[in-house]
């Protein structure tokens, strides 16, 4: 058993939001990455790839490995129902992670339109098996 045992019992809908929380917030610092790393902006990738690594690596899968619910469901169905909704948006986010870093981050250094973006499908698919790696890391691990 683990120390970091979650507490309170959580619902189908409640226990999807938080996963949903994890794969979104990681999928928005990835997709910062990669963009900031295609237009040579170095400084600012580790950052998020860590932030990547936490969220994927440390916090989700402690996250299914360890949090009791009310009911008993299947908790790859409902990681696989998140990935099928967020993978036709990737090239969205990059898009506007492409705005948001032009605006926020390199307002006085380039045009969003001067921004290029990394081959979406590559960057994608990258994601995608992290997420997948590790939440079968955790499922196996798991004490369901």
């Amino acid at each position: 058993m683990s120390l970091l045992k979650l507490s309170s019992a959580m619902s189908r809908p409640d226990f999807k939001a938080k996963v949903e929380g994890y794969i979104s917030g990681a999928l928005g610092e990835y997709v910062k990455a990669e963009v900031a790393e295609r237009n040579g902006y170095t400084k600012y990738v580790q950052h998020w790839r860590g932030e990547v690594e936490r969220l994927i690596w440390f916090e989700l899968p402690i996250f299914l490995e360890e949090q009791t619910t009310k009911t008993n469901f299947d908790r790859r169905r409902i990681v696989d129902e998140i990935v099928q909704e967020y993978q036709p948006q990737f090239l969205s986010w990059m898009n506007s992670t492409r705005t948001t870093l032009a605006s926020n981050y390199f307002r006085f250094e380039k045009r969003k339109t001067d921004f290029k973006l990394p081959d979406a499908n590559t960057s994608a698919a990258a994601f995608w098996l992290m997420v997948e790696q590790s939440v079968d890391s955790a499922l196996e691990n798991s004490n369901d």
